[in-house]
C-alpha cells in the first residue's frame, strides 16, 4: 500500500527517484532525506514489508516533515560480479552533486548503504570538498564487518535455494568484490575506519585542517534478531547515546517500519528534526576552526594565581633625570606575580618594549616575562607620528641610554612555589638590544637556581616605565591560559572616572570593584576561573 497523496519521479533511471507529495509538487526544500539500500537490496522493496508502505513515503507523508524532500537511490547489488563499494560511494556523489545541489541531506542506509554512505563522506573530506551532509543513520550497517559465510546463507535463503545449492554461492561469495570488503579484517574496512575516527568520529583528529574533517550527527540502530551483522559490528565506534536497539527484528526487518507508530520509523523521525536543526556546512567548517583553537591550548603554556598591580601617576613630570620623555607619565608596575612551571631549556627570560602592536608580535615568544607596548587606539594620525618619533629617536640612541629612559628599576626573581621559606632567586640583566622598533635584553637565571627547573615555581616582575600622555588607557591581555587572576590597578592625579570592560574568550565570570579616593581612582578585577589566552581587560580613565 503507498502512503496517500505520494508519487516517485524517476530522475535517472535505475538510480535514483524522488517522492514527491501531490498536494505539493512543485515545493523545493532545503534539506533532503536520502535513502541508501543495502547487499542485494534495491530501492523498491528494501524499504517495504509486501503491501505496507514504504520507508521514505512514510518521511515523504509525515506533515512534521515537510521541509525535507525524498529521495530513494538505488545501485547494483547482487552475489555475481557487482561493482565495489568505493565505486557506488562515488555514484552516488555523482547524483548529489547532480540533483541535490544546495540541499542539506541526511542520508539514511541500511546494511552495506552505511559503509556506501561513510564512503562517500570521505571522499570528499580527503580533497577538502564542501560536504552537504547534515546527518547519518545507519540500520544494520558492519562497521567492523561480517561473516561471510552468514552473507551467503542470507543470499541463498532470499533466493530460496536448497542446502546443496547453497554451497555454490558460498564458493560465488568469496569472488565477490562487495562481500570481500565487508568481511571482518579486509583491508577495505581497516581503511575506512582508519578515515572514519580520524575524520568524522567526535569531530575528527584535530591535526587536520578543518575542512577535511566533520562533525555530524550520527544514529547506529541494531536488532535484536539480526544474525547477519553482530551488535559490536553495526553499533561500530559509537557508544549509547548514539545507538538504537530495536527488539525482535531481524536483518531485514530492520528497514521495514509498520506505520508511524512503528519505533523504527520514531527513530528516523526524531532524528531528522535534530538534523533540521544543524548548522550550514560553512558555519561548521568556522566553528571547527576556533574550536580547534580552543582545544590546541591545551598545548600551550599555563600559569596560576597571576597577581598584577600596577600604578598610573597621571600627573608625572618627566623626565627623572635620565628616565622618562616629556608628555608622558609613569607606568609603575609593583607586582607581576604568577606560578608556572619552569621549563628546562631556558636559561634566561626575555624582558622589554615594542612601540606598537606589530612590533610586539615580531618580539613575542612564549618565555616572555613582560613586554611592555603603546596601543595607539583612538589617537589621531598626528599624535601617533608625534609619540612614535619621539620613541624611535630614543630607540635610536645607544641601547644603553635608551633602556635607561624606558625603564628604571626592572627587576625578575623566582622561587620555588611549595617552598614559602626558599629564597627569591633574582635574575641577572644582560645588555638590552635593539630589535626592530623595539629593545629587549635577556634576563639569566642564576646558577644556584638551577634546582628549579622542570618545578613549579612563583615568577614576579617589577619595573617602572612611560606612557604617552594622550594615551588614556591600558590593556590587561592573557598572552597564556591563566586559571585565576588578580588585576589591581591605581590611577593617581585625580581622573574624572576610571572605567573596565571585560572581554573574555569563553564564558568566564570576572568580578570588577571600584574605589573613589577623589585624587586616586582604584579598580580590582578578578576571576577564580580559566581565562582563555586572547581574553583582554580594558582600562580607561580621563583626567
Amino acid at each position: 500500500m503507498e502512503a496517500p497523496g505520494i508519487d516517485e519521479r524517476i530522475l535517472t533511471e535505475g538510480v535514483l527517484t524522488q517522492c514527491i507529495r501531490r498536494d505539493a509538487p512543485g515545493k523545493g526544500n532545503t534539506q533532503a532525506v536520502l535513502f541508501v539500500h543495502g547487499f542485494t537490496g534495491n530501492a523498491a522493496e528494501t524499504w517495504r514489508d509486501g503491501g505496507s508502505t514504504p520507508f521514505p513515503h512514510l518521511i515523504c507523508a509525515d506533515p512534521k516533515l515537510t521541509d525535507f524532500d525524498v529521495f530513494i537511490f538505488n545501485y547494483k547489488t547482487n552475489f555475481l560480479r557487482p561493482p565495489p563499494i568505493g565505486n557506488i560511494s562515488q555514484q552516488l556523489g555523482a547524483q548529489i552533486n547532480q540533483w541535490l545541489t544546495g540541499r542539506r541531506v541526511v542520508l539514511i542506509a541500511h546494511s552495506m548503504g552505511g559503509l556506501v554512505c561513510m564512503q562517500y563522506i570521505i571522499n570528499n573530506l580527503v580533497v577538502g570538498r564542501p560536504l552537504p551532509v547534515a546527518g547519518l543513520m545507519m540500520y544494520g550497517t558492519p562497521m567492523t564487518g561480517i561473516e561471510l559465510l552468514r552473507y551467503a546463507a542470507l543470499g541463498g535463503s532470499a533466493l530460496a535455494l536448497k542446502l546443496p545449492v547453497i554451497g555454490s554461492v558460498v564458493r560465488g561469495v568469496f569472488g565477490n568484490k562487495q562481500l570481500r570488503d565487508m568481511s571482518r579484517g579486509s583491508e577495505y574496512l581497516g581503511r575506512l575506519f582508519a578515515d572514519w575516527v580520524a575524520r568524522a568520529v567526535n569531530g575528527g583528529n584535530f591535526d587536520l585542517d578543518p575542512t577535511d574533517r566533520i562533525w555530524i550527527p550520527v544514529k547506529v540502530v541494531t536488532g535484536n534478531d539480526d544474525w547477519v551483522v553482530p551488535e559490536d559490528s553495526a553499533k561500530g565506534f559509537y557508544g549509547d547515546t548514539d545507538w538504537f536497539n530495536v527488539s525482535d527484528r531481524s536483518h531485514i526487518e530492520l528497514v521495514k517500519p509498520s506505520g508511524t507508530g512503528d519505533v523504527v520509523y520514531q527513530y528516523a523521525a526524531t532524528f531528522l528534526a535534530k538534523c533540521g536543526e544543524w548548522k550550514p556546512p560553512q558555519v561548521l567548517t568556522a566553528l571547527r576552526q576556533q574550536v580547534d583553537w580552543l582545544w590546541k591550548q591545551h598545548e600551550g603554556k599555563l600559569i596560576r594565581n597571576w597577581h598584577f598591580n600596577f600604578e598610573l601617576l597621571a600627573k608625572t613630570t618627566l623626565p627623572d633625570g635620565t628616565f622618562g620623555l616629556p608628555d608622558f607619565y609613569s607606568f609603575k608596575v609593583t607586582e607581576c606575580r604568577y606560578t608556572l612551571t619552569l621549563n628546562s631549556t631556558l636559561s634566561s627570560l626575555p624582558f622589554g618594549f615594542a612601540l606598537d602592536s606589530q612590533t610586539a608580535e615580531k618580539l613575542w615568544r612564549d618565555n616572555f616575562a613582560y613586554l611592555h607596548r603603546f596601543l595607539f587606539g583612538g589617537l589621531d594620525v598626528e599624535e601617533r607620528k608625534k609619540i612614535s618619533d619621539a620613541v624611535l629617536d630614543v630607540l635610536g640612541k645607544p641601547a644603553e641610554q635608551a633602556w635607561q629612559t624606558l625603564f628604571r628599576n626592572p627587576k625578575i626573581q623566582l622561587r620555588l612555589k611549595s617552598d614559602t621559606e626558599e629564597p627569591w632567586y633574582e635574575l641577572t640583566p644582560g645588555s638590552p638590544q635593539r630589535r626592530d622598533d623595539g629593545i629587549v635584553a635577556e634576563f639569566s637565571l642564576p646558577a644556584e637556581a638551577k634546582h628549579l627547573f622542570n618545578r613549579e615555581v612563583e615568577l614576579d616582575v617589577s619595573f617602572e616605565s612611560i606612557i604617552p600622555n594622550p594615551i588614556r588607557n591600558f590593556t590587561v591581555e592573557f598572552p597564556w591560559l591563566c586559571e585565576g587572576f588578580d588585576v589591581r590597578v591605581s590611577v593617581h592625579g585625580s581622573p574624572k572616572y576610571l572605567a573596565a570592560s571585560r572581554y573574555m574568550v569563553g564564558n568566564a565570570e570576572v568580578d570588577v570593584e571600584a574605589l573613589d579616593l577623589g585624587a586616586l581612582q582604584k579598580l580590582s578585577i578578578s576571576s577564580e576561573e580559566l581565562i582563555m589566552p586572547n581574553s583582554r581587560v580594558v582600562l580607561d580613565w580621563q583626567r
